[in-house]
């Protein structure tokens, strides 16, 4: 299984968004005091912003080796782009673009990798406590990527891409407790030649907010998934294949935190416990994941400083190693840097340390990666 994150543009168009509405509130006052305006003049309805990044650094492990890794000096372009509707007569559009090239310098075997995340969301409200949603994605990807959870393979090249319907909707209870539930659909598909099987997921994703404080939020989530796949015959412990196609069903439940330190919200930060349960038809991928995700962020004129960290621990009951049951644990830690130094150019660094240990010699390795360089945004 992979996931792609993309930009944390996100988090603050909706930041502008927010400040937008808190200024149509106090507008829409001053009209009821005799002020004739026509607020929809006076906000705009669209926000865009791009943003190109140029930037190289080196890897230690470009291949995920477990023994004898590949390092490799790389070159690395960006963009970034945004475009939000503001939600002036109930209606909001937010477009997000990200795409990422690199190519490596010092290796003939592996010389690039690229991804390219594209995202559309149209949400409608209905007063102050109803709002529809309908988020749409497509992702392309041509990346070595680790499957070993879910697969036999270890490390693969993955050229493929997913697209993702996200039907959403969110009722909010009181002027702090809230409830959204989302049910995406998604296809996978592959673009040259792998050992992977193509797929189909259905899900459900239920989230039970409480707001406090300076924008801040908690709540429980539960999501559920089910993996149909197109041919691979799904995998007894053994492990031998199975007279039936493999299916995957797949439980989350956890807490998210977000969490605002100061009104100015200068420091932010956001925590995630999980558990997850994998189960699928053959019995041979069954897995437990106990996962813990925390990230800091400072952001303050001209600085932007955020770290990530994250462990995840997981047990596969059908597998044996040794007689022991295989097991493995994943590490991650992300250090990210900005300097504004003018209206539109900024300085970027950063540091990425991955690392996996396992009682399966084959499943341990180490990656680090350090960067630098500079983006502009209009």
């Amino acid at each position: 299984m992979w996931r792609c994150c993309v930009s944390q543009k996100w988090a603050t168009k909706a930041l502008a968004i927010a400040f937008c509405l808190a200024g149509w509130s106090g507008l829409a006052s001053a009209t009821e005091t005799g002020l004739e305006e026509d607020l929809t003049t006076l906000l705009p309805r669209w926000d865009h912003s791009i943003s190109l990044k140029a930037s190289g650094g080196y890897k230690d492990n470009i291949g995920l080796a477990s023994t004898n890794p590949i390092a490799s000096w790389f070159a690395r372009t960006a963009v970034d782009a945004v475009s939000v509707r503001l939600p002036v007569d109930s209606h909001q559009v937010t477009v997000v673009l990200t795409a990422e090239d690199t190519r490596y310098l010092q290796s003939s075997r592996i010389d690039h990798e690229d991804f390219v995340v594209a995202q559309a969301e149209y949400r409608k409200f209905w007063g102050d406590k109803w709002q529809a949603s309908l988020g749409l994605e497509g992702i392309y990807l041509d990346q070595i990527v680790d499957v070993s959870v879910s697969q036999t393979n270890q490390v693969v090249r993955l050229h493929g891409g997913t697209l993702t319907a996200r039907p959403g909707a969110r009722r909010d209870f009181t002027e702090f407790v809230w409830l959204a539930v989302e049910a995406p659909l998604s296809r996978q598909a592959f673009f040259s030649e792998t050992p992977l099987d193509e797929y189909s997921d259905i899900g459900t994703k239920v989230l039970l907010g409480w707001s406090y404080g300076h924008s801040s939020e908690i709540g429980p989530v539960y999501e559920f998934l089910h993996r149909g796949y197109d041919n691979e015959l799904a995998t007894r412990p053994g492990p031998t294949p199975a007279n039936e196609i493999r299916e995957d069903l797949q439980h989350e439940v956890g807490v998210i935190w977000k969490h605002y330190w100061d009104q100015r919200g200068h420091w932010r930060s956001s925590t995630r416990v999980n558990y997850r349960l994998l189960h699928d038809n053959g019995g041979y991928f069954n897995y437990h994941r106990y996962q813990v995700a925390h990230g800091l962020r400072f952001k303050a004129k001209p600085w932007d400083l955020s770290v990530e960290g994250r462990v995840g621990f997981y047990e596969f009951p059908n597998q044996l190693v040794d007689n022991d049951v295989r097991h493995r644990t994943d590490w991650s830690v992300a250090v990210r840097g900005e300097r504004q130094l003018g209206r539109h150019l900024r300085l970027i660094a950063a540091y990425d340390y991955e690392r996996t240990e396992s009682n399966r010699e084959f499943d341990q390795y180490a990656v680090n990666t350090v960067s630098a360089g500079m983006a502009w945004e209009f």
